[in-house]
This record gives C-alpha cells, sequence and structure tokens, in this order.
C-alpha cells in the first residue's frame, strides 16, 4: 500500500507541475479580448489604406489624362508657332 501511495503522490505532483507550466501558456478572456481590439484596429487601418489606395489611383489617373491633354496642346501650339 505504501508503494501504491507514493506512485499516487508522484502523479498529482506531477499534474500539479503540468497544471502550472499550462496556466503559464494559456491565454485568458483578457488576454483574447487584447488580441482582438489589436486586430480590428489592424482591419480598420487596412481598409482606410485601401481606400486611399483607390483614392490615390484615380487621383493619379486623373492628372495622366490632363497631362496628355497638355501635352497634345502644346504639341499644336509649338507647330502653329513652329517651334521644334
Amino acid at each position: 500500500m505504501n508503494k501504491k501511495g507514493d506512485r499516487i503522490i508522484k502523479k498529482i505532483i506531477d499534474h500539479e507541475e503540468h497544471l502550472a507550466r499550462i496556466e503559464e501558456t494559456i491565454a485568458t478572456k483578457n488576454d483574447m479580448n487584447r488580441v482582438m481590439n489589436v486586430l480590428d484596429e489592424i482591419v480598420t487601418i487596412t481598409k482606410r489604406l485601401d481606400q486611399e489606395r483607390v483614392f490615390s489611383i484615380e487621383w493619379v489617373r486623373r492628372v495622366e489624362q490632363e497631362v496628355k491633354k497638355h501635352t497634345r496642346e502644346i504639341t499644336k501650339i509649338k507647330r502653329t508657332l513652329k517651334i521644334d
């Protein structure tokens, strides 16, 4: 009976050590909430950046159209004035 009791005590100690390691590494509900909040912020920033990218692309497209238009007009003016 003594050996059996020793084995039980050893198992309990092993389990307590194992549980202590689990408690050190397990994420709490509060930890997960903090992670989710950070992820929400990242998603918000990413969406905003994507919207800015879309607007910037459109702005560049308009500027390029204006540059083409002005280039054609300058070319016409140079031809009219016979400037190389």
